[in-house]
């Protein structure tokens, strides 16, 4: 499981090319990388991120992570 950054960055992708893909703007996604995605946050943030990774979320000791489909 890695936590929104190292999959951003395990995927090659900057912070403004995710925002970009999820149709939002990079200081949103530093903020969510900055809080660690604790638990809370919008699901439908959840989805897009999901789709631009192409990863799926895991939610453990209220933080939310992220892995590779498989």
């Amino acid at each position: 499981m890695k936590s929104l950054r190292e999959m951003r960055t395990f995927r090659g992708m900057s912070q403004r090319e995710l925002a970009k893909l999820m149709d939002d703007h990079q200081p949103q996604i530093v903020r969510l990388e900055k809080v660690d995605m604790p638990v809370g946050v919008n699901l439908s943030t959840i989805m897009r991120i999901n789709k631009a990774l192409n990863c799926r979320a895991v939610i453990d000791r209220n933080k939310i992570f992220f892995e590779e489909m498989t």
